[in-house]
């Protein structure tokens, strides 16, 4: 009986951690980058974040799509934090994404038949595509994940290039988020354009 307390205690903080979340939206206090010549950069921007005392996800949104992971060094300021994991997120929006993101959730569907029906329900599973319904509470497979309809991006769906961190947070602040990383795909080159006078010469350069 203990261990089975002490399981549903566990997975009762896993749920509460995963359900919590503060999105740090890409509006950056301050930004830097240097390119390289080799595909390669490094940012360098600052943020700031309402966060309140306790264990909770942090979502670092709008970083780089080939960011190197290896390389990021976060350091906050305005609380303490302690930082448990970090992982780096990004989900395509696409039908399948959308059904394995919604598995729980409340959606609106359409019944099988060449009279399809619109209800509402809980989508259970997604292949096949299951949906039990509010109304008679009979389960409903359907013939095409096209027969469900979503309210909104779930989530638990992260649609732009984030960082996500698990961190315990010592009291409710602004959090500075101070952050630097290199990443790959931020090309730079130079072209130049000699203007030949009798007596001078003028030198235009663009770098893109």
């Amino acid at each position: 009986m203990r261990k089975i307390a002490v399981l549903a205690g566990m997975a009762g903080m896993m749920v509460s951690w995963l359900g919590a979340g503060v999105t740090i939206p890409p509006k950056a206090k301050d930004i830097a980058v240097t390119v390289y010549n080799n595909n390669l950069a490094f940012v360098h921007e600052k943020r700031e974040v309402q966060v309140r005392k306790g264990l909770q996800r942090l979502v670092y949104e709008g970083v780089a799509s080939q960011v190197i992971t290896s390389s990021v060094v976060p350091q906050f300021s305005g609380a303490g934090v302690r930082l448990y994991s970090q992982n780096f997120r990004y989900n395509l929006i696409s039908l399948d994404s959308l059904i394995q993101n919604s598995i729980g959730r409340s959606v609106t569907f359409y019944t099988n038949g060449e009279k399809p029906k619109r209800q509402k329900g809980t989508l259970l599973s997604a292949a096949p595509v299951v949906v039990k319904s509010d109304q008679d509470g009979k389960l409903y497979p359907l013939d095409s994940p096209t027969q469900v309809v979503f309210p909104g991006i779930p989530p638990s769906m992260i649609t732009r290039p984030s960082l996500v961190w698990r961190a315990e947070i010592d009291k409710n602040a602004k959090l500075g988020v101070d952050l630097k990383y290199l990443s790959r795909g931020i090309k730079w080159k130079s072209d130049y354009v000699l203007d030949l006078k009798p007596k001078t010469l003028d030198l235009h350069g663009w770098i893109t």
